[in-house]
């Protein structure tokens, strides 16, 4: 058999949408959820990114936000910085997008979209539906200086306090739509204390 499997922990295997995906080294395979039969198998750019926080998140970056049953796609994160989608049923590569930091990606919850945090100290954001080579949105880009930090998803809407660190000087709110990427509130708030938000 399969001798890796003997080495194979949580922080190896994703539950998403209808497959199991595991990560091993640089490869990555899909077995359907329901048969435990291999779909298809891949090779990365380089080890699946995890998330080691502990939370509901746990795991290898990978993320299915369509529904269950249907089409649909997956991001995939790897440590050398690479966006992948992958096409969930067959594993053909949609696209790969190389980023110069380290990125974390997180699902929305009810939408086909996905949540892409970047850039750290200075965070920005990014919302994609895998489907697609571009992000539905893109925050922080007009300005290097500006930072949303501590964006949190909440059902399919976004939230991020925001910071403009140069000449301006601005501090706000931004409610993000998860479906569209597009802005519901964006806010100044003056004095924005880190114990409100």
């Amino acid at each position: 058999g399969q001798s890796w499997l003997a080495d194979l922990d949580r922080a190896r295997v994703r539950v998403a949408g209808p497959n199991v995906y595991i990560g091993n080294g640089r490869g990555l395979v899909a077995l359907d959820r329901a048969t435990g039969v291999q779909r298809w198998g891949a090779q990365l750019t380089d080890a699946l990114q995890e998330d080691t926080d502990g939370g509901p998140n746990h795991g290898p970056a990978i993320v299915d936000p369509f529904p269950l049953t249907g089409r649909g796609a997956i991001l995939v994160a790897t440590i050398d910085n690479v966006l992948c989608a992958f096409d969930r049923d067959s594993g053909q590569v949609l696209w790969t997008k190389r980023y110069e930091k380290k990125i974390d990606i997180e699902p929305v919850e009810g939408v086909p979209s996905v949540l892409l945090r970047r850039n750290f100290p200075f965070m920005k954001l990014e919302v994609w539906n895998p489907g697609y080579a571009q992000p539905l949105a893109v925050y922080g880009e007009e300005n290097w200086n500006s930072d949303f930090n501590r964006p949190v998803v909440r059902g399919a809407v976004i939230l991020a306090q925001y910071e403009s660190l140069g000449d301006d000087d601005r501090e706000g709110v931004a409610v993000i739509d998860g479906l569209t990427g597009k802005p519901h509130v964006f806010d100044e708030v003056s004095d924005l204390e880190e114990d409100v938000w």
